[in-house]
């Protein structure tokens, strides 16, 4: 959790592990996540996108580096 915050935004993905959001809620893009019934609306999307808006979205392929401690460059190289 921030410190400060009193809401934490979190995927659990299974198998894998947790990712934090928490960082992406005071961004323009993301604000409504602070009306739980907003952030509650998460989907996957077509491409396995995770989903709010067509405009609020995270790439499936940019989570699983988070999730994995990655970059793009060493995934490349494997």
């Amino acid at each position: 959790m921030i410190a400060g915050r009193d809401k934490v935004f979190q995927i659990f993905v299974t198998d894998l592990n947790v990712i934090d959001l928490s960082d992406l809620v005071d961004t323009e893009l993301f604000a409504d996540w602070q009306k739980a019934a907003v952030f509650e609306q998460v989907k996957i999307g077509e491409y396995g996108e995770v989903l709010w808006t067509e405009d609020a979205s995270l790439c499936a392929d940019s989570l699983y580096l988070d999730l994995t401690n990655q970059t793009f460059e060493e995934f490349m190289s494997k």
